[in-house]
């Protein structure tokens, strides 16, 4: 049976009732007697069941997690391990090297990185642990007061699922990124502000201190999230004016207190950045949005891949087809108005689409995209559709306010993205913030199937199926604009056809004494069909190794070199390229192997071996 639960009336006004929202859905259930949380309590046995729910719907959020860890297998690499070299700093010192981040993030992985020492592997499991237990409890404080402020236990409940077992959420648990971090403070503060029942001011002040200080956190765990602390005090001063009007020192007093506690967080990264870099500013001493801003302009989003047979295709973009040289909106809005809403738009579309969810891409083409899209396109869906109704439910003085707060928040997230190149991560909060939307859709959509009100639920599943067919044709047209990727898939599909198809022009020095370092010139000329490339995808490598002595096929990998080609090189030019190699450290008689070769298929060539034969001497005078 449903628990009781008031709804809150944000201007004191007791007669401001609110029936659920199972009654959009079956318009004659008000008539007929259907009240939220009619009845009496739940029962001893009523408490347990509900507490088996929890418990299973727990062990079901970490065995999805798992298997997203499994299936991602994210390494510590680039912003990853810039964290973990952030909080060794805090750690063990000196902080004088401290670079240009905030704090947030470090100071949350210090004990895993003190406990876990030099073992990498260690340091990710505790992590994962770490990060899903923060996010299970603020999915669990969010919904339980999205449920106290609507006063509606099954929006509640449902709300927790979306948000506990949301897999963008729980596959973010295993990197060692500051997004699930940030994501949870957002959720629990954004609960925090939410008017409960009890909208006492010693209670109001309370909320506010831990909401405002859990965004201020939050800032510096992400600093882009400093658009939310502004709009977050203007939300609980409203609610705080609700409270204590009546009493105007009072008000004055309460704001003053919270307001001290919320800078709290800031105080420390002031003290980091006056330590180490001279200045007192609470954020970043270089801002990173105004890069942001420009690729922002001329992309439509980014990804990073860290491909294990591919480690030189890191960071791709999908450029935009709307600008045209332009680095700034006034110029871009100047030159296509059109072009820039549209590029606005796909930013928030951007935002939800996972075609790679997980942060630091390991496989070019997953089986887990087209699920995982899938479930996002639906998300999106059902948070606009739940939108409008929640409007038309709770858009009353009743619940006015807290109906508005997840709203208004998320308009600002998103106001934040999107001028910027968009990152599939970037989006993260807005699955918690919109999970009470898409959770009012889920009621409404059981209310019709119990009805069996087949014309709304036909239209429901045309209009989620258009959402998701038209959703899938614009992220497959995103994936177009970096050719990147198409290269990438077709290198991984089919290496060989990229391998460099080369006539060697010259040979290396033929004498060479111990240890010695000589260097020569390279010439090879281009018989294929494909330009030799310096950048990733097909990035074309030089292997120089010396194998020996006598007939042997040992190779002395001490001395074995592998740079890259200095130039691009089309179908029949030659490449001539200066190469520097140690001689082995033992005498004989040795063959210098040298061929060319791409990124993705090391040890890879195509024609014969071009071995030159060289001869490696002792030093004059004998072993030293």
């Amino acid at each position: 049976m449903r628990e009781a639960i008031a709804p809150v009336s944000t201007t004191r006004s007791h007669a401001a009732g609110s029936a659920p929202v199972a009654v959009l859905a079956h318009p004659g259930a008000e008539r007929a007697g259907y009240r939220s949380g009619a009845g009496p309590g739940p029962s001893g046995r009523g408490r347990l069941a509900h507490g088996a729910l929890i418990v299973m719907l727990l062990a079901v959020a970490g065995g999805l997690a798992w298997a997203l860890r499994a299936i991602g297998d994210q390494p510590i690499v680039y912003d990853a391990n810039g964290y973990q070299i952030h909080a060794e700093i805090l750690a063990h010192g000196p902080i004088e090297v401290w670079g240009f981040r905030t704090y947030g993030y470090p100071a949350f992985l210090v004990p895993w990185v003190v406990l876990a020492g030099r073992d990498q592997e260690l340091l990710k499991s505790l992590v994962w642990v770490a990060q899903l237990v923060v996010h299970l409890a603020a999915a669990w404080l969010f919904a339980r007061r999205v449920a106290a402020a609507l006063g509606d236990e099954a929006l509640g409940r449902l709300t927790f699922v979306l948000v506990a077992l949301n897999p963008f959420l729980l596959l973010m648990a295993s990197p060692l990124l500051s997004d699930l971090l940030s994501t949870a403070l957002i959720a629990g503060a954004i609960g925090l502000l939410l008017p409960t029942r009890d909208e006492r001011p010693a209670v109001v002040l309370r909320d506010g201190m831990l909401a405002l200080c859990a965004i201020a956190f939050a800032v510096e765990v992400r600093p882009a999230n400093a658009t939310l602390l502004p709009v977050c005090a203007l939300l609980w001063t409203i609610r705080w004016w609700l409270a204590a009007r009546p009493d105007l020192k009072r008000f004055v007093g309460g704001v003053a207190l919270v307001g001290a506690v919320a800078a709290l967080p800031l105080v420390p990264q002031s003290v980091i950045n006056w330590w180490a870099h001279g200045n007192p500013t609470p954020l970043l001493v270089t801002s990173l949005y105004e890069q942001q801003l420009a690729w922002g302009v001329q992309n439509l989003k980014y990804v990073t891949f860290a491909l294990p047979r591919n480690p030189g295709l890191t960071s791709v973009f999908y450029v935009s087809p709307f600008a045209d040289g332009e680095t700034t909106i006034a110029e871009l809005a100047q030159s296509n108005p059109l072009g820039l809403v549209a590029t606005l738009a796909l930013h928030a579309f951007a935002l939800f689409d996972q075609d790679y969810p997980f942060p630091y891409i390991r496989e070019m083409d997953s089986w887990t995209r087209w699920p995982l899209a899938a479930t996002g396109y639906l998300f999106l869906w059902a948070a606009v559709v739940g939108l409008g109704l929640g409007r038309r439910r709770w858009w009353r003085p009743g619940t006015r306010l807290a109906w508005g707060i997840p709203v208004l928040t998320s308009a600002a997230y998103v106001a934040v993205y999107l001028p910027t190149a968009v990152e599939c991560r970037f989006g993260l909060p807005l699955f918690a913030l919109l999970a009470p939307a898409v959770a009012t859709t889920l009621l409404v959509v059981v209310g019709w199937l119990r009805e069996r009100a087949w014309r709304p639920l036909v239209l429901s599943a045309l209009t989620a199926l258009v959402t998701v067919g038209s959703s899938a044709w614009i992220s497959v047209w995103m994936q177009t604009l970096a050719p990147e990727i198409a290269a990438t898939r077709e290198i991984v599909r089919n290496p060989s056809a990229f391998l460099p198809v080369a006539r060697y022009d010259a040979v290396p020095p033929i004498r060479w004494t111990v240890d010695q370092k000589q260097t020569y010139v390279f010439k090879a000329t281009n018989m294929g069909d494909t330009t030799w490339s310096t950048k990733a995808p097909g990035q074309v490598f030089l292997r120089v190794r010396f194998v020996g002595p006598g007939a042997a096929e040992t190779v002395d990998t001490r001395v074995e070199v592998r740079p890259p080609i200095d130039r691009d090189v089309p179908p029949g030019e030659q490449l001539a390229m200066d190469v520097t190699v140690s001689a082995p450290r033992k005498e004989g008689e040795y063959r210098v192997r040298q061929w060319l070769e791409i990124e993705e298929q090391p040890g890879s060539f195509t024609g014969p071996i071009f071995d030159a034969p060289v001869v490696v001497e002792e030093r004059r005078g004998g072993r030293r």
